[in-house]
């Protein structure tokens, strides 16, 4: 578990119960591929899903939540969003920001993040 990512947890989990969101929370060793991941949650109610961590022509960043078997529509997401040429952020981008392991990029990252700094969407 990276530094400080359990104390990012809680301070989530603390978050969703103030909005009223219930959740189901599944302890599971790191996941390096969503087919391992998806072997943590085989037969729960729900859509597997990845997160997509995006940064547009002027630095902005995004997290994009969204069923693992869907592909990105880049010009939708710019035209829902109003962003501009928006692609994948850099590995670096990825550390910067969430201090995250690229190609495990997860919600709990922004739990310590200052809310309006990177946009979060659910498809």
């Amino acid at each position: 578990m990276l530094k400080g990512s359990e104390e990012a947890c809680q301070a989530l989990l603390q978050q969703l119960d103030q909005l009223g969101i219930s959740y189901h929370m599944v302890d599971h060793p790191a996941a390096e591929t969503i087919e391992e991941s998806d072997a943590y949650i085989a037969g729960m109610e729900g859509v597997p899903t990845k997160s997509l961590f995006l940064k547009d022509k002027k630095k902005h960043f995004y997290m994009l939540v969204m069923d693992d078997n869907k592909r990105l529509d880049f010009k939708e997401f710019q035209e829902l969003t109003g962003a501009k040429r928006v692609s994948m952020a850099k590995d670096e981008d990825i550390m910067d920001q969430l201090g995250l392991v690229p190609g495990i990029i997860s919600p709990f990252g922004l739990a310590k993040h200052p809310q309006d700094v990177i946009g979060v969407y659910f498809d």
